[in-house]
């Protein structure tokens, strides 16, 4: 800026000069006013790092604000112009990431801490022989698996680390699961139907040996004769009746019975194809394709009750069909969750 200054004030100089000896003016001009110095341009501050990230599907990256990274599985609407195979790629290495762990059988490992007593299997073999017979312990809940998303760490729950936590198990595809996709969930108290978009009907057949009991058996005709409900409206008038139970020809059809040992308890668990709309680091999809959706009907017996309020059930299936599809509700209401609890 000195040099600058210094070829400036000589450029003025010499023009006045020469003006000055051709013209001579009748007074001297007057001394230019001073120019205002530049305010001194700060230090430029060294530039942040930047993260790269690289979209699944292509070899597109996009440079991102270190203060407000862009995260891919948090809102997908906000990636930068994908193709519509891209996007089917990211949501689905979404939902094989985050939601498959939800919705996994437990491992061997951890069977073990639910593992009924090597008596209860050597005792009901018979039983057990048959293809859709099985025996399986629930533990009290806990709150372990109050919601699916979180990992609670507390000394009980790290004892049953699996989907459903130990309280929740579905005879559709024989094994524990999350309580929205179970048959039956373990209060500690009594047995609860828990499962969305499922008309569940218990009925207590009291002291019953359970290789006596059949579709014939007093107290199934009920349940076997109800007719599943074509629509949403229909299916929940009769789900707050069932929760408030059904009396028929000396029975209670209900949704929850309280826990008896040595009892005996019939169950048509209606699981309707349907849509029941979740979401997971911003990608929508239905929980209910990550089940099996069927129509049965189950007898079992609580065989055991252990000191801890655990109880081991042993269970044979009767029947077992197609599940019907339930109309969706009305159009207003077509963005809610669709669900009978």
């Amino acid at each position: 800026m000195k040099i600058s200054g210094f070829l400036l004030c000589s450029f003025f100089c010499l023009c006045v000069g020469t003006f000055a000896q051709k013209a001579p003016p009748p007074a001297p001009a007057p001394a230019p006013a001073p120019k205002p110095q530049p305010a001194p341009v700060p230090a430029t501050p060294p530039a942040q790092p930047q993260s790269t990230v690289l979209i699944p599907g292509g070899n597109r990256s996009t440079r991102l604000d270190p203060l407000f990274p862009y995260d891919p599985f948090r809102n997908l609407d906000a990636t930068p112009s994908l193709s519509e195979s891209e996007m089917t790629s990211l949501r689905l290495s979404v939902l094989h990431k985050y939601a498959d762990p939800l919705y996994r059988k437990p491992t061997k490992d951890e069977l073990e801490s639910v593992k009924p007593s090597p008596a209860l299997f050597e005792r009901y073999r018979a039983i057990l022989e048959r293809e859709d017979a099985g025996l399986f312990k629930l533990v009290p809940d806990a709150g372990c698996a109050e919601n699916s998303k979180v990992v609670t760490a507390s000394e009980v729950c790290m004892k049953f680390t699996f989907p459903g936590a130990g309280n929740s198990y579905s005879f559709r595809i024989k094994n524990y699961r999350i309580r929205q996709l179970a048959d039956l969930t373990f209060s500690g108290s009594d047995l609860v139907i828990t499962g969305s978009l499922t008309h569940g009907i218990f009925v207590d057949l009291g002291d019953v040996p359970l290789n006596e009991v059949s579709l014939q058996t007093a107290g199934l005709k009920y349940m076997i004769d109800f007719k599943p409900s074509p629509g949403f409206k229909e299916a929940n008038t009769v789900n707050e009746s069932l929760i408030k139970g059904i009396k028929q020809n000396g029975f209670l059809y209900t949704r929850s019975l309280p826990v008896i040992e040595n009892n005996t308890y019939a169950l048509r668990s209606i699981a309707y194809r349907g849509r029941v709309m979740t979401s997971i680091k911003g990608v929508p999809y239905n929980e209910l394709d990550f089940d099996r959706r069927r129509d049965i009907v189950v007898v079992f017996r609580i065989v055991q009750k252990d000191a801890d309020g655990s109880i081991s059930i042993l269970w044979n299936q009767l029947s077992d069909k197609e599940a019907p599809k339930i109309k969706p509700r009305h159009n207003d209401d077509k963005d809610k969750d669709e669900s009978l609890n």
